[in-house]
C-alpha cells in the first residue's frame, strides 16, 4: 500500500492510558519505513536513469556537434569544388577562346597569302598572254613579210622569165 503525505498526516493513533497505541504506532512507522525505503530506491534508480540520460543526451549534443562540424566542412568543400570548377572552367574557355583566334589568325593569314598568290598568278598569266601575243604577232608579222618577200621573189622572177 502506498502511502501519501496526506495520509500521515491524517493518520490518528488511538490514546490510551499509557499513550498511543504502541502496536499501532509500529505498524504505522513499518509502513513509513517500507515506504520510504520503496521511495529511496525508486530515487536512486530514477538518479541513476537520470544520469545515464544525461550521459546519452552529452552523447547526443557531441555526436549533433561532430554532425554539424561535418555538415559545415561538407558545404565548404562543395563550395571549394564549385569555385574550382568555375575557375577551371574559365581557363578552359579563355583556353578555347585563344585558340579560336589562334586558327582565326591563321586562316585569314592563309586567306591573305592565297589572295596574294592569285592575284601574283594573275599578273604571271596576263604577262604571258601579253608576251605570248607578242610573239604569235611577231611570228605573223615573219610570215607576212615571208609571204611577200615569196610573192616579190615570185614576181620578180617571173619578171626575169619573161625578159628571156
Amino acid at each position: 500500500m502506498k502511502i501519501t503525505p496526506l495520509e500521515i498526516k491524517k493518520q490518528e493513533f488511538k490514546t490510551s492510558i499509557a499513550g498511543y497505541d504502541k502496536g499501532e504506532v509500529k505498524a504505522f512507522l513499518d509502513l513509513v519505513r517500507a515506504e520510504v525505503e520503496s521511495l529511496i530506491r525508486e530515487n536512486s534508480i530514477l538518479r541513476d536513469e537520470l544520469k545515464e540520460a544525461l550521459k546519452k543526451i552529452e552523447d547526443h549534443r557531441g555526436k549533433e556537434r561532430i554532425l554539424q562540424e561535418t555538415l559545415i566542412s561538407a558545404r565548404e568543400m562543395k563550395n571549394d569544388l564549385i569555385e574550382k570548377a568555375k575557375k577551371e572552367a574559365e581557363l578552359i574557355v579563355a583556353d578555347a577562346e585563344i585558340r579560336a583566334r589562334k586558327i582565326l589568325e591563321d586562316a585569314q593569314k592563309k586567306v591573305a597569302d592565297l589572295s596574294s598568290e592569285i592575284n601574283m598568278l594573275r599578273r604571271q598569266k596576263k604577262e604571258f598572254l601579253t608576251k605570248f601575243k607578242q610573239l604569235l604577232e611577231y611570228y605573223n608579222l615573219i610570215i607576212y613579210e615571208s609571204e611577200e618577200a615569196e610573192e616579190r621573189d615570185n614576181i620578180s622572177y617571173l619578171g626575169k622569165d619573161d625578159e628571156k
